[in-house]
């Protein structure tokens, strides 16, 4: 498991990943197969991933939320914004 511990508290660390429909090449994120990169993710030990959209209305909700699922991560944190234009 991949934490950073500090006072007692366990911080999960998460993984920054781009959805589809992000086209730019700018941002620091993830970018391809989301069932390969939440595979890869899960199995080096991270927690969850901070999603990176440029538009949440083209982005399939349910089909996420089922490989997240499938592959025990969380959303803490959401990105959105004109640089992923």
């Amino acid at each position: 498991m991949i934490y950073i511990k500090k006072e007692g508290i366990n911080l999960d660390l998460i993984y920054p990943v781009a959805t589809p429909e992000t086209i730019s090449t700018r941002i620091l994120a993830y970018r391809g197969n989301l069932e390969i990169i939440f595979s890869k993710l899960s199995n080096i030990g991270y927690k969850g991933v901070e999603l990176m959209m440029r538009d949440p209305s083209m982005i399939y909700i349910k089909n996420i939320s089922k490989m997240l699922d499938h592959y025990h991560l969380k959303v803490p944190a959401i990105g959105t914004g004109q640089i992923y234009n």
